[in-house]
């Protein structure tokens, strides 16, 4: 068997950017470090589709330990399906010097039905070239395919006392679709292999493409020649916005700001990033401190979207409230926070309703991020103080800091954060993904450093609002 040059991760690399193809082929080491949440996105996908084997019970997994593992894994395929094997994991094709893994093979009745797993809720157009692709490789390895179908997450299912993993799951034949695709495939299996053939990569601009549909992780040495202020640090503009101001040789913010003249989000962006300096909307700023009343209290969520619902009465990807801490704003330095975690999910209801009857003893909680569905009653009760619409709505501008950005960004750039930078758990991504981890094992210690972030991120919060304080005369 021929070394491959093509597998379906950079086939569907390809059809993003064939730049992208040919550093990831030719150029590796200029890759970007990986990101938590791609790194996590990943780890997901992988769970999610180890956990859907169970709806195909009793197969044999060929998934190669290693690219060394590869060819061996082919031909383990072919065995199992010379021996009449029904259900095969991750079976291997290859084609034309592209190999595929497929999620499930289904052999039985004298025909083969192939399963791609996704994690996702929906089944996008990248998802239909993947299965077109596969399609295309199984195929011209000379297996014939009765099927092929797309299982993915049923975002309307409700779990009840119990897991079913046959409705949290849907299935959905697309078998006619991705028959209809095998031109546009060859096509492009085609240009690949040429542009792989390149001496140096192609010349392509940056573009939408860098970000979708996935992040790109050669962004950083693509946008080296960015010039620096540049139009895509400016606030009150959308990517697609800002790009074809690029394109249209508006390119730094002095210019966007002579465009936008009349728009004072963005004015102000500009000048802060010319400026090098962090524009306050004072009054704004002072309006929104004026709101406390007392007893108040600085409360910090921990929430995650499982793709897999564990808590009776959720759906996949609900958010969850899984922990909190509530740091009462007092003058004394000694205040510690109150740290509660969700130890038992059967008992979520109970743990939500214990939360908001302690939350209901203030008048005001100062949170980041927008209130959770199941606290919006308290709003009727509660003033709540979100500090990230300081930067949604433009009331703080600064040049690193973007208008969605984490608590964490914000904190690292505007105050000394008490954060501890030896700690494992630096963002709510790693906090969640812990805390998925304590629910497996029990692990107390995973728990402490979960409590340990909490603890000084509320701190941070405090230190923050002092900060506001401070910036509003």
């Amino acid at each position: 068997m021929e070394k491959h040059l093509l597998s379906k991760s950079t086939f569907i690399r390809g059809a993003q950017c064939l730049k992208s193809l040919y550093l990831y082929k030719k150029r590796y080491f200029l890759r970007d470090r990986l990101s938590d949440e791609q790194r996590l996105k990943f780890k997901r996908g992988f769970n999610v589709g180890i956990f859907a084997q169970r709806l195909y019970p009793g197969g044999i997994d060929v998934r190669p330990g290693s690219p060394s593992a590869y060819k061996k894994s082919v031909e383990k395929t072919v065995k199992l399906l010379e021996e009449k094997t029904k259900v095969i994991y991750e079976a291997g094709f290859q084609h034309n010097r592209v190999l595929v893994f497929l999620d499930v093979l289904i052999n039985e009745n004298n025909s083969c039905k192939a399963i791609e797993v996704k994690s996702s809720r929906s089944i996008s157009p990248t998802y239909m070239l993947d299965a077109a692709l596969q399609y295309y490789v199984i195929k011209g390895s000379g297996l014939n395919l009765e099927d092929f179908s797309i299982v993915h997450i049923d975002e309307n299912y409700i779990m009840n006392k119990e897991l079913d993993i046959n409705k949290l799951f849907t299935s959905v034949s697309v078998m006619q679709e991705i028959a209809g695709m095998q031109e546009k495939v060859t096509e492009m299996i085609k240009l690949e292999k040429e542009i792989l053939n390149y001496k140096h990569s192609p010349k392509i601009d940056i573009g939408p493409h860098c970000y979708n549909p996935y992040p790109c992780d050669f962004i950083g040495h693509c946008w080296k020649n960015v010039p620096r202020p540049s139009v895509f640090e400016v606030h009150g503009l959308s990517f697609d916005e800002k790009h074809e101001l690029y394109k249209n040789k508006i390119t730094g913010p002095g210019e966007v700001k002579e465009k936008f003249v009349n728009n004072e989000l963005i004015e102000n962006s500009c000048k802060a990033i010319m400026d090098k300096k962090t524009h306050f909307d004072r009054q704004a700023i002072q309006q929104t401190i004026s709101q406390l009343q007392t007893p108040s209290a600085f409360l910090y969520l921990l929430v995650q979207r499982p793709a897999i619902p564990y808590i009776s009465g959720t759906r996949p990807y609900q958010q969850i409230v899984y922990g909190y801490f509530l740091l009462e704003n007092k003058v004394e330095s000694t205040n510690e926070p109150i740290f509660k975690i969700l130890n038992e999910p059967e008992k979520y209801q109970a743990f939500i309703k214990t939360m908001i009857d302690f939350l209901k003893n203030f008048k005001t909680l100062i949170i980041y991020d927008d209130v959770p569905s199941n606290l919006l009653s308290l709003k009727n009760e509660i003033k709540f103080i979100s500090l990230k619409d300081l930067f949604i709505n433009g009331h703080i501008i600064d040049p690193d800091i973007q208008e969605h950005s984490s608590f964490q960004s914000v904190a690292k750039k505007l105050i000394k954060p008490v954060t501890d930078k030896t700690s494992s758990v630096l963002n709510d991504l790693l906090a969640a993904d812990i805390f998925e981890s304590f629910n497996d094992n029990h692990d107390a210690e995973l728990l402490k450093q979960v409590e340990q972030y909490g603890n000084y991120t509320a701190k941070d919060m405090k230190k923050f609002w002092e900060w506001l304080k401070a910036h509003s005369n």
